[in-house]
């Protein structure tokens, strides 16, 4: 499952139970304003700490890639070079 379709998922599931709870919910309007603030506020921290962890999952990636890539380029260097001695006949 794709990052972004989890978090559209989860944005979805989240916005349907705050417009279900503040149909069904039994307290004054200023109550009501100061929980959906409130749940605005956590689903804000939430969704900025998946970011995070988002970013930092892909910076990890693509910091493993370089490397990897930097030690394939390094490896064929290397056995181009000793092609080239074998080739030439150098020791």
């Amino acid at each position: 499952m794709k990052a972004s379709n989890l978090v559209l998922g989860t944005l979805g599931g989240l916005s349907v139970g705050l417009l279900l709870g503040v149909l069904f919910a039994p307290d004054k309007g200023s109550e009501t304003r100061k929980k959906i603030a409130s749940k605005k506020n956590d689903l804000t921290d939430n969704n900025q700490s998946n970011l995070n962890k988002l970013s930092n999952s892909l910076y990890k990636k693509s910091t493993d890639l370089i490397e990897k890539t930097n030690d394939f380029t390094q490896d064929g260097i290397e056995n181009l070079s000793e092609l080239k001695k074998d080739i030439l006949g150098v020791k």
